[in-house]
């Protein structure tokens, strides 16, 4: 037989298997013809009808928008009819047979009581905001999702989405859902974004939020002035790294000021601004225990205001107490590879930080990032590398092994200076490590505040957090990372390396950033017994001018401000009244 006959005799019989093989494929494919109903209850029995599911269930699936329904969904199986239900956490999506020779085309199932209704007594109200569609289901912290649906609203003004609160004791990612109402207090059950920034856009029918840090998978509620969506459920994850917070204490803090009226003249009023704890992933506030005076300003706003009309002359004391809970908080992050792409980055610019990051990586007075020996630097110890957290890594070695830590520093020493001499107390080693760290692009800031210690007392410390996408803000205490122990504090912790990445409980932060508490306005100071108004000072001629003194546990001291009459100031150190 000729060469070519023989190849011709081998190909055939191969072409003609693979033909069978299409066929059978294409024949045994499930086909899915009708689903009912397609607008279900929960709990509902639906019935999909075709062929080819196969007489028993075996090793075929239904897939809803790709995943797997539990076992518990199936009511009953044969060829030609699946019968199933849904719970009430399934909103809208695509099912589709799956066997193990194909899968069906999709079709739409949708939950009948995530369909928006109009209200039954009132033929004109106007309608609240209804979600049809999150894209994507789920994501992790600092991700921008697309929240569509109807009636959101042309701005966000006085709007805002509900996230789920992530639950004590839980990672992101292991979170169980909660059941709970959409009409539920905020602080209760649900968290908004941390920053206005985090919405990148807003019109009736579509929104674009960042993830809060704090978010945990659940329901999902979109609130108007009009009224709130019904919750929709969104997925949280936290990619390739985690994050997690456990044993709670809390503690009962004091602040306390006391203000010296010095003229002798009558009226006149006195604005006196006290710190609020920030509410971050590792601490929240409580309660307002009490207060001296009547107090302005939530939870959430950086200050609380108290104002005095009036104020006699000579001493008053001013004083808020409120109840603290702070966490321990772990991180797992040795196989980290998320970074600032997709959903992560600013979507004019891949590979960028988002806007809302974007105030972490700039320069600011007391962060000279910008600096040519801070950018040389902190090219030279990250070098080639990539790896936000890697990076991270590379700085927090070179900080241990190269910069000492004082602990009674030289007064007024500037973060160049400190830097120049490879020395600094813990006011400018937490501002020299985020200054390295924004040089070298990681989001970072730092943390003021003060350490509980080993007799129940208030030490003043400082310390910094660095940003990770699909994980959210790392603490990392270079001090104590460096050996150094503070006067008074023995840390919970075992070896120094567990507080990059760690913090334990005893850490209780006052401020996170540099920038001051306000701008003013103005600067009014008594001269003669009238009245003279000024230029807006900076803030350091404020503090001398109204004879103020400086907060040693705070980056921006706390500002009074006096309108016709003279003062002097002095912020007591912070007590802790009692621990639970």
């Amino acid at each position: 037989m000729m060469p070519g006959k023989r190849v011709i005799w081998v190909i055939l019989p191969i072409a003609a298997a693979l033909a069978f093989l299409v066929f059978f494929f294409l024949q045994s494919r499930p086909v899915l013809t009708t689903i009912e109903p397609a607008v279900f209850t929960p709990g509902q029995p639906i019935r999909l009808q075709g062929q080819n599911f196969g007489t028993e269930q075996g090793k075929g699936r239904l897939l809803l928008d790709g995943f797997a329904l539990t076992e518990s969904s199936y009511l009953s199986w044969n060829d030609e009819e699946i019968l199933f239900s849904l719970p009430l956490s399934v909103d809208s999506g695509l099912i589709q047979v799956s066997k193990p020779l194909g899968k069906s085309k999709p079709t739409v199932v949708i939950n009948a009581l995530r369909l928006p209704t109009a209200p039954a007594d009132l033929p004109h109200a106007i309608p609240g905001p209804s979600i049809t569609e999150i894209l994507p289901q789920e994501s992790g912290p600092g991700a921008l999702i697309q929240i569509r649906g109807i009636n959101f609203g042309s701005e966000l003004h006085a709007s805002q989405v509900r996230f789920s609160k992530n639950p004590e004791r839980m990672a992101l990612d292991t979170r169980e859902d909660q059941a709970f109402p959409a009409s539920d207090s905020v602080p209760q059950h649900f968290v908004l974004p941390e920053n206005p920034e985090m919405y990148e856009h807003w019109d009736d029918k579509l929104i674009e939020v960042r993830v809060p840090e704090v978010a945990g998978s659940g329901p999902l509620v979109v609130s108007t002035p009009h009224g709130a969506s019904e919750p929709y459920h969104f997925q949280v994850n936290q990619g390739s790294g985690s994050k997690y917070r456990f044993d709670p204490v809390s503690y009962s803090l004091e602040f306390a000021i006391e203000v010296d009226r010095k003229d002798q003249n009558s009226g006149g009023s006195l604005l006196v601004r006290f710190p609020n704890p920030p509410e971050t992933f590792s601490q929240s506030i409580e309660e307002v225990q009490a207060e001296s005076h009547p107090f302005q300003g939530g939870v959430g706003d950086s200050v609380s205001l108290v104002r005095l009309e009036n104020p006699q002359a000579g001493l008053t004391r001013f004083s808020r107490t409120l109840l603290v809970r702070v966490y321990n908080v772990e991180s797992e992050l040795s196989s980290y590879s998320a970074g600032f792409s997709g959903a992560y980055s600013d979507p004019g610019s891949s590979g960028s930080a988002p806007l809302f990051l974007k105030q972490f990586l700039d320069a600011e007075e007391q962060i000279p990032s910008d600096e040519k020996v801070v950018k040389t630097l902190a090219a030279a110890i990250v070098g080639r590398e990539r790896n936000l957290q890697r990076k991270a890594g590379l700085i927090r070695t070179w900080l241990a092994s190269k910069l000492e830590w004082l602990a009674d520093p030289v007064p007024d020493s500037s973060v160049l200076q400190d830097l120049g001499k490879r020395k600094a107390g813990s006011h400018n080693y937490s501002r020299i490590a985020v200054a390295l760290f924004r040089a070298a692009g990681i989001p970072a800031l730092p943390i003021s505040g003060f350490l509980v210690g080993d007799e129940g007392q208030g030490i003043p410390h400082f310390w910094i957090e660095y940003y990770l996408p699909a994980v959210g803000w790392i603490p990392y205490d270079p001090v104590l990372v460096y050996g150094a122990v503070p006067a008074g504090f023995t840390p919970p912790f075992l070896g120094p390396a567990l507080y990059f990445g760690s913090l334990d409980n005893r850490h209780i932060a006052l401020y996170r950033g540099i920038a001051p508490l306000f701008n003013p306005p103005h600067q009014t100071q008594q001269t003669q017994g009238t009245q003279k108004t000024e230029p807006q000072p900076d803030q350091e001629s404020i503090e001398n001018a109204q004879g103020e003194n400086e907060a040693e546990w705070y980056f921006p001291s706390p500002i009074g401000e006096g309108l016709g009459l003279e003062y002097s100031s002095d912020w007591k150190p912070i007590k802790i009244l009692a621990t639970y």
